[in-house]
């Protein structure tokens, strides 16, 4: 079970990847899907990656 890895943020040309560990991806906890839409923001000096069904979710709330 791997909840927590070390990491780092490259550069592939002009993009920037984060490398999710094996161990990380194949946890069963691990909440995403290869292909998967995903909302990523930052909050308070964190990075926060959230499904996009998700934050719809919470958009549509906030507008009633």
């Amino acid at each position: 079970m791997a909840r927590q890895v070390k990491t780092k943020i490259n550069k592939v040309g002009s993009r920037h990847t984060i490398y999710l560990k094996t161990d990380l991806i194949n946890d069963s906890n691990f909440p995403f899907h290869v292909g998967e839409s995903l909302i990523v923001r930052i909050e308070s000096n964190k990075l926060i990656i959230e499904k996009e069904s998700k934050w719809v979710q919470q958009e549509n709330s906030a507008k009633k």
